[in-house]
C-alpha cells in the first residue's frame, strides 16, 4: 500500500445494538477506543446499517442467516466502500494500530492466516486500503453468491441432508443407484469421513454447481471458503494474498483456548503485559455471565483503564481542529486569527482536508472543524489564541455586522457601533454566537481549568505560533487573512459607556487572560 493514505477507520458491529451487549463485547470495544484514539470507530448495528452501506438485494438474508454469518457480508461491503479495518465485536485490541499494521499492508491487504486446516484466513480482523484489488473481487464474489443461490439453506451433517436428496431433480435424482435412494445411506454417505476429508482439503467445493444449484446448501464457514474459491480462480487475487505477509491465527486466539475464566497462569499474564498480541479473539458465550476475579479475562480487561465511552456523553466537547499527522488540537476562538493559524495546520499536515485555493474564504475548513471529545486523545498538544476581549468586539463587529451583514434580526440592519456593544451587552453566552461569545468557554472545563497547554495570543502571534511549531519540530509560515485594512485603533471605537460595558460582558476573559484596556 506505498503510497496510498490507509483511511483510520475501524468498523464493529453488534446488531442487536450496542446498548445491549454482553460485558466481553463492551470491553472489546473500548480497548479499540482506548489504544486508538485518533482512530475514526464506527459502531453498526440493525438500525444504522443502511446509513452505511445498501444491503437492499439482502434484505431477505436477514431472516436466513445469524448474525455472525450476516456480519460476513456487511465487513467485505464496507472495506469495499471505504476501506480501513474490520474487527469483529468479540476482538480485544492489544496495542495501538499504528504501531504494527503499517508492517503488515504492504499488499494493500491484511488477515490473519490459518486458523484451521479448511481455511486460508479468519475473518474475525480484516484490513484493506481503499481500491484494493482483492477485495473488490471478494465483494463481488460475495455480492454474486448470495444473489445467484438465494434459496441457500445451512448445511449440517442432519436429517436435512436427507431433505436435500429428496429434493434433488428428478432427472438427477433417477441417476442415484437404488441402493443410495435409502435415506439412512444417503444420510451415511455425506456423514462419512472420506466425503469429510475431502471437503476439509478442499473446501472451495461449496461454492460448485453441486452444493449451491443442486443441494443448495451451505457451510459454517462460507465466507473463508469463498476466499479459497476466489484465490484459485483469480490471478490477480492470487497474486495480492501471495504477496501479503502471513501472520499466524493462532496466537490472537491463544486467551480463548486457555480458557478465559480459569485462573490466569503467570505466563499468560506476561504475555499480556508484554503484548505479544496485537489482538486477542475472545467469545461473548461464556459458561458464566460474571467475570471472575483473577481470572485472564478479567486481567486483559483491567489493560484498559479509565470508564466506558458510551456513558461519557456528558463530557465536555470543544470546537476545534485536529491534526492527526502533527499530533494537535486547536481549541477555535473565532476573530482570533483562526484563519491564520487554520492555514498553518493545514500547510503541515497533508491529510487535513483543506483546499487551499479557498483559505480565506468562508467555509474553506468545513470538512476540518468539528465539535468533539478531546479527552480521547491525551497524548495531542493542546492550544488556543485568545485576544483582547474590546478589541476582538470591534474586528466581529466591523467584518461580521458592517462587512457581511450579520444578524440583522439581532442588531438590526445597520448598527452603531454603540447599539451594538449594548445588544452583546444583554446576551447571555449561552444565547450568544461563537463569534462574540467569550473566549474562556472553549478553552475551559466545567471546573474552570485550562483545557489546553498553551495559550497563544493574536498580541503576540508571530512568536507564539513558533513555539507550537518547535513543539513538533514543523516549519513556520504564517499568512495573515482577512486582514483589516485602514482600520483604526480599537481603543478609538470606544466611550466610557461602552468601554465599561464590555468590560462587564468579558469580565471572565479580561481576568483569565490578563487583559487591560
Amino acid at each position: 500500500m506505498r503510497g496510498i493514505p490507509f483511511p483510520k477507520k475501524l468498523f464493529m458491529v453488534w446488531f442487536q445494538g450496542w446498548d445491549r451487549t454482553p460485558e466481553v463485547v463492551t470491553h472489546c470495544r473500548r480497548s479499540w477506543e482506548y489504544h486508538n484514539p485518533t482512530w475514526e470507530i464506527h459502531l453498526l448495528d440493525k438500525d444504522n446499517l443502511s446509513d452505511y452501506i445498501d444491503l437492499d438485494d439482502f434484505s431477505y438474508l436477514h431472516e436466513i442467516l445469524p448474525p455472525s454469518e450476516l456480519s460476513d457480508i456487511v465487513r467485505i461491503h464496507l472495506l469495499e466502500r471505504y476501506g480501513g479495518v474490520w474487527a469483529d465485536a468479540t476482538c480485544f485490541c492489544g496495542r495501538p494500530l499504528e504501531g504494527y499494521l503499517d508492517g503488515y499492508l504492504d499488499s494493500g491487504f491484511f488477515a490473519f492466516s490459518r486458523p484451521g486446516q479448511d481455511r486460508m484466513i479468519s475473518s474475525w480482523f480484516l484490513a484493506a486500503a481503499p481500491g484494493n484489488r482483492l477485495v473488490e473481487t471478494y465483494c463481488r464474489a460475495t455480492r454474486a453468491y448470495w444473489l445467484k443461490n438465494p434459496n441457500l439453506r445451512p448445511a449440517a451433517w442432519d436429517d436435512r441432508w436427507i431433505d436435500a436428496c429428496r429434493r434433488v431433480a428428478p432427472g438427477y435424482w433417477s441417476k442415484v443407484p437404488n441402493w443410495l435412494r435409502k435415506p439412512d445411506d444417503v444420510l451415511w454417505l455425506f456423514k462419512s469421513r472420506y466425503v469429510q476429508e475431502i471437503l476439509l482439503k478442499r473446501p472451495w467445493l461449496w461454492h460448485t454447481f453441486l452444493f449451491t444449484k443442486i443441494l443448495k446448501r451451505y457451510p459454517n464457514y462460507w465466507f473463508h471458503y469463498l476466499f479459497e474459491y476466489c484465490y484459485r480462480n483469480d490471478r490477480s487475487f492470487q497474486e495480492t494474498w501471495n504477496a501479503t505477509p502471513k501472520v499466524s491465527a493462532d496466537i490472537p486466539h491463544r486467551l480463548q483456548h486457555a480458557g478465559l475464566l480459569r485462573s490466569i497462569p503467570d505466563q499468560i499474564r506476561q504475555e499480556i503485559d508484554d503484548r505479544m498480541a496485537p489482538l486477542y479473539k475472545l467469545t461473548w458465550k461464556l459458561d458464566d455471565e460474571n467475570i471472575p476475579k483473577g481470572s485472564i479475562l478479567d486481567y486483559l480487561k483491567s489493560t484498559v483503564p479509565g470508564e466506558d465511552r458510551s456513558q461519557e456523553a456528558e463530557h465536555r466537547k470543544y470546537y476545534v481542529t485536529r491534526s492527526d499527522t502533527n499530533r494537535m488540537i486547536y481549541f477555535i476562538n473565532p476573530k482570533c486569527a483562526s484563519t491564520t493559524i487554520k492555514a498553518f495546520l493545514a500547510a503541515t499536515d497533508p491529510i487535513l482536508d483543506v483546499d487551499s485555493t479557498k483559505i480565506g474564504q468562508n467555509g474553506a475548513f468545513g470538512k476540518v472543524d468539528r465539535i468533539e471529545d478531546i479527552s480521547l486523545y491525551p497524548e495531542y498538544f493542546k492550544f488556543t489564541f485568545v485576544r483582547n476581549p474590546w478589541d476582538r468586539l470591534v474586528s466581529c463587529y466591523l467584518e461580521k455586522v458592517t462587512g457581511q451583514r450579520r444578524w440583522p434580526d439581532v442588531f438590526g440592519s445597520s448598527p452603531s457601533f454603540a447599539d451594538f456593544v449594548r445588544v452583546v451587552h444583554r446576551i447571555p453566552d449561552e444565547e450568544a454566537d461563537i463569534h462574540y461569545q467569550s473566549q474562556y468557554l472553549n478553552v475551559t472545563d466545567d471546573a474552570g481549568k485550562l483545557a489546553v497547554d498553551f495559550v497563544g495570543r493574536v498580541e503576540n502571534i508571530q512568536d507564539d505560533i513558533k513555539r507550537i511549531a518547535s513543539v513538533r519540530n514543523l516549519e513556520c509560515s504564517l499568512e495573515n487573512f482577512r486582514k483589516s485594512e485602514g482600520r483604526r485603533p480599537y481603543q478609538e471605537y470606544y466611550d466610557e459607556e461602552t468601554k465599561d460595558l464590555a468590560g462587564q460582558r468579558y469580565t471572565m476573559d479580561i481576568e483569565l487572560f490578563g487583559y487591560e484596556f
